[in-house]
């Protein structure tokens, strides 16, 4: 039993080695090898601390559910304006969990101004979900979605829908499979005003 309370103290020191930052407005743990059980620690983190406003976890192996995680913490009575998940394995494992985030992310979220969801595993039904979440939710000024799986002209139609009904100023899509019916797409693009770059 003396191993085990060593364990429990070493889990411990690292999930707060992981988590001290998380008393700053801004949170930057790009790279740090975060696992899914470490996301989780820090939602329940920020659901405790309500002064970050800036969390990036690029680069990290949080997976779909730690996403999700992330997202349910951002969005209970939290201050995030500004959420970087680049490369953190969103959609490579549970796909459910990856359109749920969404939703749950942005329905009636009143903070959050900035996501950026490069280089995950994001599909045309991710877009789908994302669409109907930011029907809910004008304040997203800027979406990155650039190095995603999306390509079908149904996602181009949705993105399109997301760019005529929100308030985007930025929409990043590069090195995406968008080939088929980007045309209607960019006229779309075109037609609003208020999107720039």
């Amino acid at each position: 039993s003396g191993w085990y309370v060593v364990y429990l103290v070493s889990i411990k020191s690292r999930l707060y080695s992981k988590t001290r930052h998380l008393l700053r407005e801004e949170v930057i743990l790009r790279n740090r090898g975060l696992l899914e059980h470490d996301a989780i620690a820090i939602a329940k983190c920020l659901r405790i601390n309500h002064t970050v406003q800036y969390l990036d976890l690029t680069n990290n192996s949080i997976g779909s559910k730690g996403c999700l995680e992330i997202a349910r913490a951002c969005k209970d009575g939290n201050k995030v304006h500004y959420l970087n998940l680049n490369n953190t394995k969103l959609g490579y494992t549970n796909k459910n969990d990856a359109n749920m985030f969404a939703e749950v992310l942005l329905c009636n979220n009143l903070c959050l101004t900035t996501l950026s969801l490069q280089n995950n595993n994001l599909n045309d039904t991710f877009i789908k979900h994302l669409h109907r979440a930011m029907k809910k939710n004008n304040n997203i000024k800027f979406l990155d979605l650039s190095r995603n799986t999306f390509s079908s002209s149904v996602a181009l139609n949705q993105l399109g829908n997301i760019v005529c009904e929100g308030n985007l100023s930025q929409l990043r899509l590069a090195w995406n499979n968008l080939r088929m019916g980007a045309r209607p797409f960019l006229s779309t693009i075109c037609d609003n005003i208020d999107l720039v770059n």
